[in-house]
């Protein structure tokens, strides 16, 4: 009964999204609802943009540990930020400290560790090697997929066209946890993996999107 009323969401509660992504789904709001929980239990009092700040520092971290070739340590602290990055949000909706500074805040933060984690995968996994381009290319890639869908699709998480789903969490997950997890344990290159990976994620199925929603 405990754990139901941890994630059961209260009057007035929105943690869960119409426009939240599978693995946000699936897994940060699993660790992440806890943790606000706990946070009210203990009734702090704090801006959600000390969190964002925290979770910049881990993103920065986390594209240190990646340029320096520490897989490892890069991929705890990119999951580390993927967390802190959905509870900043939760926490603004939960006490009402929602702000368009707060919002902007939070765009600059994904965006600057974000780019860090490109430099650092490319210049650890790809600068040096006969296939650096391969990297730039990804690079490039990423980035027109995140304006077309920002700019012309025009949708903030998720897009899906007919049976094509795409998300920028699970882009992030491919890139900075799978591919440098089977780089570590197969000793296969970044980009191999990382190809095969968005392979599957564009062959998604919406209508399993869709499920997700309509169980959640």
């Amino acid at each position: 009964m405990r754990i139901q009323q941890i994630y059961k969401e209260q009057n007035g509660e929105q943690f869960i999204r119409k426009n939240d992504s599978i693995v946000g789904l699936y897994f940060h709001n699993i660790v992440g609802l806890p943790l606000i929980r706990l946070m009210q239990k203990l009734k702090l009092h704090f801006s959600p943009n000390v969190i964002t700040i925290v979770t910049l520092i881990f993103g920065l971290i986390a594209g240190y540990c990646f340029f320096m070739g520490q897989l490892i340590y890069g991929m705890v602290f990119f999951v580390l930020n993927m967390i802190s990055d959905t509870l900043d949000g939760k926490w603004a909706r939960l006490t009402n400290q929602k702000t368009k500074l707060g919002e902007k805040l939070d765009q600059t933060s994904d965006r600057i560790s974000k780019a860090s984690w490109y430099v650092g995968i490319w210049y650890s996994q790809y600068y040096g090697h006969e296939y650096w381009w391969i990297g730039i290319c990804l690079i490039v890639a990423h980035y027109m997929t995140e304006i077309f869908r920002e700019k012309i699709i025009k949708t903030d998480i998720f897009l899906y066209i007919k049976y094509l789903y795409y998300s920028p969490f699970e882009d992030a997950y491919v890139t900075f946890f799978i591919a440098p997890l089977f780089t570590l344990l197969f000793r296969i290159p970044h980009y191999y993996t990382f190809s095969f990976a968005v392979l599957l994620l564009i062959l998604s199925y919406a209508r399993y999107q869709y499920f997700v929603r309509k169980n959640v």
